[in-house]
């Protein structure tokens, strides 16, 4: 578990790029005491630090050793959005992002657990965080932290997905507020709300990558159960705010591009893919399909 190495700063609209482009450049960047991309870029120490947490978060890049020394390398994912929308244009993308950002428990704690694990879909500052401490002592007994940290994770997380004033055209909002995943109730002193998932903004087959790294990619297993979708503690209906309506309705639309086949096997559905593919042979087949 781990609070705080996004350094307070939410993931500001061009930093991803800016970690993207110079990264190419010099897969060194970001080790410790590399200073490059300061230089490059004109940012702080911190801001370099957040850059490569939310790079990490996100699925972008990931930290290997080989004969004992550290280095970075973009992932499959990074890659393809290097290729594809590097500015982080598409609804898809930051789709993707936001799932791998929920499913990262090591690095972003507090994401995985608002959209796993938190049941609450109204709520304020002062009962997220002392939500999030009850959860900490049941699961952790000795984990403990400062108020203060826990108030940054409450400011970022909420940053990540509500654009001050709903103002989108600076650099210093995040991509991912574009998804309406969150938003304040107007006159009730600060609380939020989760919202519901708008099916005409997430594509079907960024949708079915989902799927397929989550329950398949890595697996001999080429089925996913239906009720896996929905009733696992982490499951796509709670990272996406969905109900069973809108799951189903993505499944059927999927069925009928025969993409998947649905099945019984005695009480079960089971969700089976009709060809041997992976998740990111489906978003290729997305960037594709958008003409990017």
């Amino acid at each position: 578990m781990n609070f705080g190495l996004h350094q307070t700063f939410c993931m500001r609209q061009d930093w991803i790029y800016q970690g993207l482009r110079n990264f190419k450049k010099n897969n060194k960047l970001f080790l410790e005491n590399n200073t490059t991309i300061m230089d490059e870029t004109g940012l702080g120490p911190n801001s370099v630090k957040s850059i490569k947490f939310w790079m990490e978060s996100t699925g972008l890049m990931k930290e290997e050793k080989h004969r004992g020394v550290s280095y970075h390398k973009l992932t499959d994912f990074g890659d393809l959005i290097w290729s594809h929308d590097r500015l982080l244009d598409e609804y898809g993308t930051l789709w993707f992002m936001h799932y791998k950002l929920t499913e990262n428990r090591e690095f972003a704690t507090t994401w995985y657990w608002f959209f796993n694990k938190y049941k609450k879909t109204i709520f304020s500052k002062d009962i997220f965080i002392k939500d999030l401490i009850r959860d900490l002592k049941l699961n952790e007994s000795k984990y403990t932290l400062p108020l203060r940290t826990l108030e940054a994770e409450y400011y970022c997380l909420v940053k990540t997905y509500v654009s001050e004033n709903n103002r989108i055209s600076d650099n210093f909002y995040c991509s991912l507020s574009k998804l309406n995943l969150l938003s304040f109730i107007q006159g009730s002193r600060g609380r939020l709300k989760k919202e519901s998932l708008k099916k005409e903004i997430l594509h079907p087959l960024v949708f079915l990558a989902i799927l397929i790294e989550k329950y398949i990619d890595g697996s001999e297993c080429k089925y996913i159960r239906r009720i896996d979708l929905s009733n696992l503690s982490y499951n796509v209906k709670n990272i996406f705010n969905m109900d069973n309506q809108t799951i189903n309705y993505y499944l059927e639309y999927l069925k009928e591009s025969n993409y998947i086949n649905i099945r019984q096997k005695e009480s079960r559905k089971l969700i089976e893919l009709s060809h041997n593919i992976d998740s990111m042979d489906i978003l290729k087949k997305y960037y594709n399909q958008i003409n990017l």
